[in-house]
């Protein structure tokens, strides 16, 4: 009797800590939402004329519970630059090593000058907000991952067994 009372209260509370964070992430990301309009107005701005269409990037990432949900960044790299990883890739050898061991490259030349910018400064993440206001997202918790990072990151917490077995995930 008492460990069904126990796991009833549980889940009631479970529940009650999941409206509050919902309730949290709507509020306090619509709050941010509105103070960073005007920035995000001028960053959005400041892409077209660096570089162009399209302003915004969308990325596929693994949210909660394995799930894949569509990331909004803006765009810091060159239109198209996926495509010219591999050649850059096969002529350096210095920055393939880079690339293989952090699946990042510090001095990324397909980068936009603006781009450089958002990166250290991190505005290239404010597009996020509407995630967040969405649902896909959380203002506190762990950032969603690249389906790629499952394959090198074994964490069981992370990769969970739906985003494993997906073809993406390469497990």
């Amino acid at each position: 009797m008492r460990s069904i009372a126990r796991s009833a209260t549980a889940s009631s509370w479970e529940w009650l800590y999941a409206f509050g964070a919902r309730l949290g992430d709507l509020v306090f990301g619509s709050i941010l939402l509105v103070l960073f309009s005007p920035i995000l107005l001028v960053t959005a701005a400041a892409v077209y004329i660096d570089s162009g269409l399209p302003i915004l990037y969308r990325c596929q990432r693994l949210g909660q519970h394995g799930r894949f949900i569509t990331v909004m960044k803006f765009r810091t790299m060159k239109d198209g630059s996926h495509h010219h990883l591999q050649e850059l890739l096969t002529v350096d050898e210095e920055r393939r090593l880079e690339y293989s061991a952090t699946r990042k490259l510090r001095r990324d030349p397909r980068c936009t000058r603006i781009g450089r910018f958002l990166r250290r400064s991190s505005l290239d993440e404010v597009p996020q907000l509407l995630n967040v206001i969405s649902g896909e997202m959380s203002l506190i918790g762990p950032d969603p991952i690249s389906p790629m990072s499952c394959a090198v990151v074994p964490n069981p917490w992370i990769c969970s067994a739906s985003a494993r077995g997906s073809p993406v995930c390469g497990r």
